[in-house]
């Protein structure tokens, strides 16, 4: 996975150390090419690739992303302000078109100084978790391991109760604010607000069939709970998720720390392709006041959309009398799926309506990583529900009392992305749309607005750019409440009025700018200025372009990343930065993406970088993503990478296309290899980092939804070691050995199989990484496409500290102010750990 919030991919702690075993072959010798050394020197070159990846240390890129919190169902909001000292917490009020700071920061870090006798700086609160009671003048949020509540009117700051661990399952509080849900030991609880009692509501929970856990395939630390309160605060659907037939993967921590030095073997329970038994969830409902479980009559829900859980992947939800509990089951394969309503008291189910597929797999969203993109409306019992059965991604309106379709919503050659919220007093659904406009990027987004009586749609924004509206099932919220310890309570870019919405433009050439627009989409006011201010004149933001998929006919995207000093009458080895997962799309919109800034720093160094997504990758048409269903070895397609590469070097006169390097981690990892085997004329030099070679070995919702049900040696396509005979030119490979997420084997088979095959190889491992990397590894990636692909010079002993340290460093950072400590745990030590699971 390769996502960026704040220039931090989704992964929560990690190592501060990683132990490196180098094995790397010989250098090729030097050629009379285009190098860094030329121009403004290696030394120089080396200097400013160090400046990109240190872009957020050097607050190049302030407020790129903004985070809205609806005080309440007013039509205010704050979000936390970076600034050139730090950041404060700014509350805005778009009636009046103004903003300001929320509280007086200096008193406020005085008075928590003062409880804690820690030195506090007010430009750097070390606030997380923060609600604003606006009324009260009241805020809560955890610091320094406590919680605290502070009256701003007053001055007055007061301790309320100790945080948990790092990794801890956040309460859920009921909405009559008077109860507290919590998992202790496998098991539910509950506290009361006020005297602090604690009751335990089920009993039977055990490992590997807890309550309102995720699949410990995850290997996450999760922070929050699988359960969803009833309106009347008196129940809690949830369900206990049944790992208990699951198989274990075995893995061997070979580099304890601690003076340890026998190597230690744990494993975790993950379902693969073709395996028998998967994690599946029971669905029940609890009833506080009688300790009652009733479970839906109705089997078990298989695991399904990337290991989310029926709860947390928005497919359940409750009636506004109480009385009903809804969820949607996903068969295994996700070729069908159900809506099922069943009675809180009887537990007696019914299926309301299906959909089915014979030729590739039922969508419920623009991309699996965000939740379902389904909206129901308790009000009215109705619910909006999302659907490819067009061939595009539109919306439909079904009653939820007959499970008939009232109306389709949207419809036309083009997607809706996202639903950003509904208002359902005007009856009208707020969405982004994609592949609108012919004469714009497909993957830039239009906000629009649809009434659910009439299926009138009404343009609200759009322009040469990506208008992004936050929601709370955008992954960019997940991963900014696991490094920035954001609350997501509230997050939303529409207010809760439906009156405004907060909008950002995103452009891989310009910074993005933050404004307010009322419900019809006229702009109001802006929110946050773009600043170049600390940007060095010499940096060069990426190039957007298209280009045709290798068919000649359909539209793909790409961005190119030129150096600094581009020389005239020079041609320049090219580097493809690939991701081949198809489920995501990898083309960048923010100059701060984590993959803009490694292809940017990389082209400092004496080449173009280009990022490219290819057909059989997400966000557009069904036809589009679909292309790769059955053949997940195509996602992004390769072919489509030769012929960008090709058109862009008859279109920029500088690109070498003769010296093709490629690089990538995880899904990108993967289809390092598969081009360096499948297209051995064309790419050169790969790099490929923590690499799913074989989808036999990674989970079984993954590849049972992209490749299909395992049958026979339908899988052996796939796998990257099936043309292990064909390897030509330079491949590196790179993987953490702690890494959870993607299994060591499957390098490990691969590697064996260029060896039976006498193909030659260079390999680094990194015994103490997850799924990720460090800058000692960024320095040796660079090195290597110098050495093999310019022919260059290197920097010996050049030590980089790279977005991944900033991770670190970042993650390190939230535990010591939030939590009161200062390392992450160590890898082994609890299955929980980020760490230790490499996500």
């Amino acid at each position: 996975m390769n996502f960026k919030v704040k220039g931090v991919a989704p992964f929560r702690w990690l190592s501060l150390l990683m132990v490196l075993l180098v094995i790397t072959g010989a250098a090729a010798e030097p050629q009379n090419v285009e190098s860094a050394a030329e121009g403004q020197g290696l030394r120089a070159a080396y200097g400013r690739a160090q400046e990109i990846h240190k872009y957020e240390e050097n607050q190049w890129f302030l407020n790129d992303v903004v985070f809205p919190h609806w005080i309440g169902n007013s039509n205010r909001f704050w979000f936390k302000e970076e600034t050139e000292s730090g950041h404060q917490f700014t509350i805005v009020d778009p009636a009046d078109e103004r903003s300001s700071p929320l509280f007086n920061h200096r008193r406020l870090a005085d008075r928590l100084g003062d409880a804690t006798n820690k030195e506090v700086d007010a430009d750097e609160l070390p606030i997380y978790a923060l609600s604003v009671d606006l009324a009260a003048s009241e805020l809560t949020f955890e610091s320094l391991g406590k919680k605290w509540t502070y009256n701003s009117r007053r001055n007055n700051l007061k301790e309320i109760g100790p945080l948990g661990a790092p990794g801890s399952t956040a309460e859920i509080v009921s909405p009559d604010g008077l109860t507290a849900l919590f998992r202790r030991d496998h098991n539910l609880w509950v506290r009361d607000v006020n005297s602090g009692d604690e009751t335990q509501l089920t009993t039977d929970g055990e490992e590997f069939y807890s309550y309102a856990t995720w699949a410990q395939a995850t290997g996450s630390a999760e922070t929050e709970l699988a359960a969803i309160w009833s309106p009347d605060s008196k129940k809690i659907l949830t369900h206990q998720t049944d790992d208990r037939q699951v198989k274990d993967l075995p893995m061997v921590n070979f580099a304890p720390k601690g003076g340890v030095v026998r190597p230690t073997a744990f494993s975790y329970r993950t379902a693969l392709p073709g395996d028998e038994h998967v994690t599946s969830y029971r669905i029940t409902v609890i009833d506080l006041a009688t300790g009652k479980k009733t479970a839906a009559l109705y089997q078990p829900l298989l695991s399904a959309r990337m290991l989310d859980t029926p709860v947390t992947g928005n497919r359940a939800w409750w009636s506004a009398d109480s009385k009903r509990a809804y969820f949607v089951d996903i068969e295994r394969f996700e070729k069908a799926v159900h809506v099922v309503e069943f009675s809180a008291d009887s537990g007696r189910a019914r299926k309301l309506f299906s959909e089915s597929r014979d030729d590739g797999y039922v969508e419920l969203g623009s991309t699996v990583y965000m939740a379902a993109v389904l909206r129901p409306l308790p009000e009215t019992n109705e619910l909006v529900w999302y659907s490819e059965r067009s061939g595009w991604g539109h919306l439909y309106l079904y009653d939820l009392e007959s499970g008939e379709l009232v109306r389709p919503l949207t419809k036309g050659d083009w997607l809706v992305r996202d639903v950003i919220g509904v208002d359902e007093g005007r009856r009208e659904v707020f969405f982004s749309r994609g592949e609108h406009n012919s004469k714009i990027d497909p993957y830039y987004r239009e906000i629009a607005r649809v009434n659910l009586d009439t299926g009138e749609v009404k343009q609200l924004s759009g322009s040469d750019a990506d208008h992004f509206v936050v929601n709370q099932s955008d992954i960019s919220v997940l991963i900014a409440s696991f490094v920035e310890g954001l609350a997501t309570d509230g997050v939303s870019g529409l207010s809760p009025t439906g009156d405004y919405y907060v909008e950002s433009t995103q452009r891989i050439d310009q910074l993005p700018k933050t404004v307010v627009r009322d419900r019809g989409g006229k702009l109001l006011m802006t929110v946050v200025e773009p600043d170049a201010s600390r940007i060095p004149d010499w940096y060069q933001m990426g190039e957007p372009v298209q280009v045709l998929a290798a068919d000649g006919v359909t539209p793909i995207s790409a961005v190119l990343f030129k150096p600094s000093n581009l020389t005239p009458g020079k041609k320049y080895p090219i580097i493809d930065h690939i991701y081949g997962g198809p489920q995501v799309s990898h083309v960048p919109e923010l100059p701060s993406n984590h993959s803009a800034i490694r292809s940017s720093a990389l082209s400092e160094l004496g080449f173009v970088g280009v990022i490219i997504d290819g057909r059989g990758t997400p966000e557009r048409s069904t036809k589009f993503h679909e292309s790769s269903y059955g053949a997940a070895h195509t996602a992004s397609n390769l072919e489509d990478h030769i012929a960008a590469i090709k058109q862009l070097a008859e279109r920029y006169p500088y690109i070498d296309d003769t010296r093709v390097g490629i690089f990538g981690f995880s899904g990108g990892g993967y289809m390092t290899a598969n081009a360096m085997v499948r297209f051995p004329e064309f790419f050169d030099v790969g790099v490929a980092g923590a690499g799913n070679h074989d989808q036999r070995l990674f989970w079984s919702t993954w590849g049972e939804r992209y490749h299909g049900e395992a049958d026979g040696d339908n899988y052996l396509s796939q796998a990257t070691s099936t043309h292990a005979d064909k390897l030509q030119g330079d491949l590196l490979f790179m993987h953490g050995m702690m890494d959870f997420g993607v299994h060591p084997a499957a390098l490990f088979q691969l590697m064996q199989a260029l060896i039976d095959a006498n193909k030659d190889f260079d390999l680094i491992l990194l015994p103490q990484a997850g799924h990720t990397s460090n800058g000692w590894a960024e320095r040796r990636l660079w090195e290597y496409f110098l050495e093999n692909l310019a022919g260059s010079e290197v920097l010996p002993g050049f030590k980089l500290d790279s977005v991944f340290e900033t991770q670190a460093a970042q993650g390190e950072k939230l535990m010591a102010q939030r939590y009161g400590i200062s390392a992450p745990p160590e890898p082994g030590s609890e299955l929980s750990s980020d760490e230790e699971a490499g996500k």
